[in-house]
């Protein structure tokens, strides 16, 4: 095996000629949105500049706020598509539960968030993206998931969290309360 001195790409020997192991072309897939070289502002900006033909999976984003790209996990698929994982909270472990709110306020980056793993996680993306559409879905299955839109964009989570303040005002895109996977309070 080897990578291709012109091509770019990994090539592997049939015992006669080199063949490429992949479809696309590597200085190619580097200039799709997305990729290291190309971040998108947003999970939302990569599916838009990609015409929503994109899968779910970890993509390169770099939001204005942002002094540089980092990976994240972009959900493409359910309820419309473009969201970025800002946070993983497992089950009821007490690090990451709606009554620890310390570590929400704190910010203090834990976990990947990068990938679908079962981990508690804070993402860099809680703190320097901002949003108007917030989803709370299962990791396991995409069809257990709550969806809202709020009528304004907020700056970033911990601006809200920081400041106490309760937002009610979003509107149900897609999913229900009832489908989600998270039991409540910690044991």
């Amino acid at each position: 095996m080897r990578c291709g001195k012109w091509s770019k790409r990994f090539e592997y020997c049939n015992g006669r000629h080199w063949l490429s192991m992949c479809p696309c072309p590597y200085h190619l897939q580097e200039k799709l949105a997305g990729s290291r070289v190309n971040p998108g502002r947003s999970c939302n900006d990569i599916f838009i500049k990609r015409d929503g033909r994109v899968k779910s999976g970890p993509y390169w984003i770099a939001p204005i706020s942002s002094a540089y790209p980092f990976l994240v996990f972009c959900d493409m698929e359910t309820a419309g598509g473009g969201w970025t994982l800002v946070a993983k909270v497992k089950g009821n472990d007490p690090l990451m539960n709606r009554q620890n709110t310390a570590q929400w306020r704190d910010g203090r980056l834990i976990g990947h968030t990068h990938n679908l793993n079962d981990e508690n996680a804070l993402g860099l993306a809680y703190s320097v993206v901002s949003f108007r559409d917030v989803m709370i879905r299962s990791l396991t299955n995409p069809q257990k998931h709550l969806a809202w839109r709020h009528p304004v964009t907020f700056r970033n989570i911990p601006s809200i969290v920081k400041s106490c303040t309760r937002v009610a005002n979003g509107v149900k895109i897609s999913g229900s309360i009832y489908q989600l996977d998270y039991k409540g309070n910690p044991v």
